[in-house]
């Protein structure tokens, strides 16, 4: 009994394959060209969301629910 062999990727497929992998090498290299800005970057992302935690726990503890939506997902957080 033979397999079906794998279907090969489409030229759309292709072509976002191509991209992910350009802006990957892309981030690569700046990553590596200026590594304390990444790191700052990172920092700053990491404060950020502390800070976001740190206000909902806040509220939270106040008796103030917070219902929280990204748009256009549906994803959404009770805290």
């Amino acid at each position: 009994m033979r397999t079906q062999p794998e279907p090969l990727p489409t030229t759309a497929e292709s072509v976002v394959q191509t991209f992910v992998f350009l802006l990957v090498a892309f981030a690569a290299m700046v990553v590596a060209s200026y590594p304390m800005a990444t790191l700052l970057l990172l920092a700053g992302v990491g404060v950020a969301t502390l800070a976001t935690i740190g206000v909902l726990a806040a509220r939270r503890s106040l008796g103030r629910r917070s219902h929280i939506c990204i748009p256009r997902t549906g994803v959404c957080i009770d805290a």
